[in-house]
């Protein structure tokens, strides 16, 4: 399995060590660094390039929203997983528009925790079951509505299609290539012609363009 380097970012010196002490104990994670704001994150993101920044929002200096837009505008190979207790609209469409590839609030369970980790590590993106799917459509489906401008099915074929809705339903490759009984290699070049073709690149951006279109739902 391959190790997944993640960097903590929160304020509350109890729940960063609670949280360092859990991610150690799961098989696969590292943690490279620990930063209390924004500013230092962005610090520990240029020393340490980890794949996975869990970022806290409410912090001082800098918050959250901030150091994400930052991190992602120097750093866009480093994905960022924003552990929150805000279940707010305004926070998640700022945290799409700035470049977060998730959103997880701290009541979720460990199990779900590590899931979110492991998917966002991968560039897909991850919602937290917290929030409601109406919420989510919403702000995937209003963000960056100019990226739809021609007819999908005139773009994509229909096995790519197939494959579309199926990453915008949040499965990983393995699981793509299971239920269609391709490889997982397979998988990796329809997703890689979807993204040249519809001229996108990354798989959030990917996921909004599938959900403005219409060709799927979350």
């Amino acid at each position: 399995m391959e190790v997944i380097k993640i960097l903590i970012v929160d304020d509350h010196t109890l729940f960063r060590n609670g949280l360092r002490k859990l991610l150690e104990s799961m098989e696969g994670i590292k943690i490279v660094g620990e930063a209390t704001n924004g500013l230092e994150a962005i610090k520990e993101v240029a020393a340490n390039i980890p794949d996975v920044v869990l970022m806290d929002i409410a912090m001082p200096q800098m918050d959250g929203l901030d150091a994400t837009r930052e991190i992602h505008n120097q750093f866009p190979s480093v994905t960022i997983l924003l552990l929150t207790m805000y279940e707010n609209e305004e926070f998640l469409k700022r945290s799409l528009e700035y470049g977060a590839t998730g959103y997880l609030i701290k009541t979720a369970s460990t199990q779900e925790l590590y899931l979110a980790i492991q998917t966002t590590a991968k560039g897909e993106p991850y919602f937290s079951s917290a929030l409601s799917r109406k919420m989510i459509n919403k702000f995937l489906g209003e963000h960056n509505s100019n990226l739809v401008t021609q007819d999908i099915y005139s773009i994509l074929s229909n096995r790519e299609i197939e494959i579309l809705r199926l990453i915008t339903s949040g499965k990983p490759n393995k699981a793509i290539a299971n239920r269609l009984s391709i490889s997982i290699k397979t998988v990796e070049k329809h997703r890689n012609n979807i993204m040249q073709k519809l001229e996108i690149h990354n798989v959030v951006d990917l996921v909004k363009y599938a959900i403005k279109s219409g060709v799927a739902h979350l």
